[in-house]
Protein backbone atom coordinates (compact mmCIF):
# COMPACT_ATOMS: atom_id res chain seq x y z
CA UNK A 1 0.00 0.00 0.00
CA UNK A 2 1.19 3.72 -0.94
CA UNK A 3 0.46 6.21 1.55
CA UNK A 4 -1.62 8.72 0.67
CA UNK A 5 0.02 11.72 -0.83
CA UNK A 6 0.85 14.62 1.62
CA UNK A 7 -0.74 18.36 0.69
CA UNK A 8 1.79 20.82 1.17
CA UNK A 9 -0.70 23.65 0.12
CA UNK A 10 -3.37 24.64 -1.86
CA UNK A 11 -3.91 27.02 -4.44
CA UNK A 12 -7.24 28.69 -4.38
CA UNK A 13 -8.35 30.72 -7.21
CA UNK A 14 -10.01 28.93 -9.87
CA UNK A 15 -13.83 28.85 -10.10
CA UNK A 16 -13.63 25.42 -12.77
CA UNK A 17 -11.60 22.07 -13.65
CA UNK A 18 -7.99 22.31 -13.97
CA UNK A 19 -7.67 21.73 -17.44
CA UNK A 20 -3.75 22.00 -18.26
CA UNK A 21 -0.25 22.81 -15.56
CA UNK A 22 3.16 23.71 -16.90
CA UNK A 23 5.85 23.80 -14.56
CA UNK A 24 9.17 26.03 -15.24
CA UNK A 25 12.12 24.31 -15.21
CA UNK A 26 13.39 26.08 -11.93
CA UNK A 27 10.59 24.27 -10.36
CA UNK A 28 9.65 27.69 -8.33
CA UNK A 29 6.52 28.27 -10.44
CA UNK A 30 3.29 26.65 -11.77
CA UNK A 31 0.92 27.91 -14.55
CA UNK A 32 -2.41 26.43 -14.80
CA UNK A 33 -5.45 26.90 -17.29
CA UNK A 34 -8.90 26.21 -16.34
CA UNK A 35 -12.51 26.29 -17.33
CA UNK A 36 -13.09 29.60 -16.05
CA UNK A 37 -11.35 30.87 -18.97
CA UNK A 38 -8.63 32.16 -16.64
CA UNK A 39 -4.82 31.25 -16.80
CA UNK A 40 -3.15 31.65 -13.33
CA UNK A 41 0.62 31.65 -12.53
CA UNK A 42 1.77 30.51 -9.11
CA UNK A 43 4.78 30.32 -6.67
CA UNK A 44 5.59 26.66 -5.99
CA UNK A 45 7.23 27.43 -3.06
CA UNK A 46 4.67 28.65 -0.96
CA UNK A 47 1.35 28.75 -2.89
CA UNK A 48 0.74 32.59 -3.55
CA UNK A 49 -0.22 33.60 -6.82
CA UNK A 50 1.17 35.92 -8.97
CA UNK A 51 -1.03 36.33 -12.25
CA UNK A 52 -3.97 35.95 -13.34
CA UNK A 53 -4.29 36.49 -17.00
CA UNK A 54 -7.73 36.82 -18.76
CA UNK A 55 -7.92 37.95 -22.35
CA UNK A 56 -10.01 34.68 -23.00
CA UNK A 57 -13.48 35.43 -23.62
CA UNK A 58 -16.62 33.71 -24.55
CA UNK A 59 -16.67 35.11 -27.96
CA UNK A 60 -18.22 33.05 -30.74
CA UNK A 61 -18.87 30.38 -27.84
CA UNK A 62 -22.42 29.67 -28.93
CA UNK A 63 -21.58 28.42 -32.31
CA UNK A 64 -18.51 26.21 -30.16
CA UNK A 65 -21.13 24.67 -28.40
CA UNK A 66 -23.87 23.91 -30.94
CA UNK A 67 -20.63 22.53 -33.30
CA UNK A 68 -18.88 20.88 -30.71
CA UNK A 69 -18.77 16.89 -30.40
CA UNK A 70 -17.65 16.92 -26.97
CA UNK A 71 -20.74 17.05 -24.75
CA UNK A 72 -21.39 19.04 -22.13
CA UNK A 73 -18.18 21.50 -22.58
CA UNK A 74 -17.59 24.60 -21.07
CA UNK A 75 -17.49 27.47 -23.19
CA UNK A 76 -15.19 29.30 -21.17
CA UNK A 77 -12.60 26.65 -21.32
CA UNK A 78 -8.85 27.32 -21.66
CA UNK A 79 -8.40 23.82 -22.94
CA UNK A 80 -4.05 23.88 -23.05
CA UNK A 81 -1.39 25.80 -22.73
CA UNK A 82 2.39 24.84 -23.49
CA UNK A 83 5.51 27.21 -22.09
CA UNK A 84 8.38 27.79 -24.82
CA UNK A 85 12.03 26.35 -23.82
CA UNK A 86 13.16 29.80 -22.89
CA UNK A 87 10.40 30.45 -21.00
CA UNK A 88 9.70 33.75 -22.32
CA UNK A 89 6.67 32.78 -23.70
CA UNK A 90 3.20 30.97 -22.30
CA UNK A 91 0.66 30.04 -25.36
CA UNK A 92 -3.03 28.74 -24.99
CA UNK A 93 -5.71 27.24 -26.71
CA UNK A 94 -9.63 28.31 -25.71
CA UNK A 95 -12.88 27.28 -26.50
CA UNK A 96 -13.30 30.81 -27.57
CA UNK A 97 -11.53 30.18 -30.75
CA UNK A 98 -8.48 31.54 -29.91
CA UNK A 99 -4.81 30.91 -29.89
CA UNK A 100 -2.88 33.06 -27.46
CA UNK A 101 1.14 33.93 -27.22
CA UNK A 102 1.81 35.63 -23.81
CA UNK A 103 5.06 37.45 -22.34
CA UNK A 104 5.90 35.31 -19.48
CA UNK A 105 7.70 38.54 -17.92
CA UNK A 106 4.33 41.15 -18.69
CA UNK A 107 1.93 38.75 -18.68
CA UNK A 108 0.58 40.86 -21.75
CA UNK A 109 -0.73 39.20 -24.79
CA UNK A 110 1.92 39.44 -27.24
CA UNK A 111 0.21 37.58 -30.65
CA UNK A 112 -3.31 36.47 -30.81
CA UNK A 113 -5.21 34.44 -33.90
CA UNK A 114 -8.08 32.63 -34.80
CA UNK A 115 -8.16 28.93 -34.16
CA UNK A 116 -10.43 25.80 -34.94
CA UNK A 117 -10.89 24.19 -31.31
CA UNK A 118 -7.42 23.80 -30.19
CA UNK A 119 -7.23 20.94 -27.62
CA UNK A 120 -3.47 20.18 -27.04
CA UNK A 121 -0.67 22.63 -27.74
CA UNK A 122 3.40 21.19 -28.96
CA UNK A 123 5.98 23.99 -29.06
CA UNK A 124 9.05 23.32 -31.57
CA UNK A 125 12.67 22.93 -29.68
CA UNK A 126 13.64 26.25 -31.60
CA UNK A 127 10.65 27.74 -30.09
CA UNK A 128 9.57 29.39 -33.79
CA UNK A 129 6.55 27.07 -34.06
CA UNK A 130 3.14 26.38 -32.63
CA UNK A 131 2.10 22.74 -33.16
CA UNK A 132 -2.21 22.38 -32.56
CA UNK A 133 -4.46 20.07 -32.17
CA UNK A 134 -7.84 20.50 -33.02
CA UNK A 135 -11.15 19.01 -32.93
CA UNK A 136 -11.34 19.24 -36.43
CA UNK A 137 -9.34 16.26 -36.77
CA UNK A 138 -6.35 18.72 -38.14
CA UNK A 139 -3.17 19.48 -36.68
CA UNK A 140 -2.21 23.34 -37.53
CA UNK A 141 1.11 24.80 -37.26
CA UNK A 142 1.29 28.14 -36.46
CA UNK A 143 4.75 30.37 -36.40
CA UNK A 144 4.90 31.98 -32.93
CA UNK A 145 6.18 35.59 -33.31
CA UNK A 146 3.05 36.13 -35.14
CA UNK A 147 0.57 33.32 -35.06
CA UNK A 148 0.64 32.89 -38.68
CA UNK A 149 -0.41 30.24 -39.89
CA UNK A 150 2.02 28.09 -41.66
CA UNK A 151 0.36 25.05 -42.89
CA UNK A 152 -2.23 22.11 -41.91
CA UNK A 153 -2.35 18.85 -41.69
CA UNK A 154 -4.92 16.85 -42.08
CA UNK A 155 -5.58 12.43 -41.86
CA UNK A 156 -7.08 11.64 -38.57
CA UNK A 157 -10.42 10.82 -38.96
Amino acid sequence: NNPPPIIIFRCHGHHDAITDLQVLPNSKVLISSSGDATIRVWSIDDGTQLAVLRKHTKRGSEKLYIHTYIPNINIFVVFCIALTHDCTKLVSASADKTLKVWSMSSYEVLASAFCALGQSLAITSDDTKVVVGVATCAINIYRLSDLHKLKTLMGHT
